[in-house]
């Protein structure tokens, strides 16, 4: 099983604290929708890039913030942003640092470095998240396509939240 921990996300990356927090904080929201919080974990699954699936579990407390629900109320925004959370946890688990949000027109969300690289080598990150609904093989297709049309490898991600669902593609 791989597990992480959404509430130790923001000693971990991005660089910004801000942004951690927000991302952290729209998983959880997402996750209450759907699920308990911890303990135990919440358990779902993910598949890799070797298209080999593995539990996942994900350790996570309810917002303390009783503003929460409102920042979070558009659920197509708080997925994605929730989304982000969770994948940044996962890279981190798999040996992964974030640099930060990649520029626009990169075909990414966000930059990474593998443990030990240097910047030069950075890793491309395109997230999609959804509350619930069919599509996720359609939609990590298409976030795969949108890191082809641009140099560099990457990391396509898709995140389902009501059974917590985790597709990941790379693209070289």
């Amino acid at each position: 099983m791989l597990r992480i921990d959404i509430d130790r996300l923001p000693e971990s990356a991005p660089p910004s604290l801000a942004a951690t927090l927000f991302t952290a904080e729209a998983a959880r929201h997402m996750l209450a929708l759907h699920h308990a919080p911890s303990p135990p974990d919440t358990t779902g699954t993910l598949r890799d890039w070797n298209d080999t699936t593995v539990p996942l579990g994900v350790w996570w407390t309810a917002s303390a913030d009783p503003y929460a629900p409102q920042t979070h109320a558009n659920l197509k925004d708080a997925a994605e942003h929730g989304a982000y959370g969770l994948a940044i946890a996962v890279m981190r688990a798999l040996g992964y640092r974030v640099l930060g949000r990649a520029w626009q027109g990169s075909g990414a969300d966000w930059l990474l470095l593998k443990e030990g690289a240097g910047e030069e080598e950075h890793i491309r990150l395109e997230v999609h998240g959804t509350n619930e609904g069919a599509g996720l093989e359609r939609r990590l297709g298409e976030k795969a396509d949108q890191l082809r049309r641009r140099p560099g490898p990457g990391f396509a991600f898709v995140v389902r939240f009501s059974d917590v669902r985790v597709l990941m593609a790379w693209v070289g």
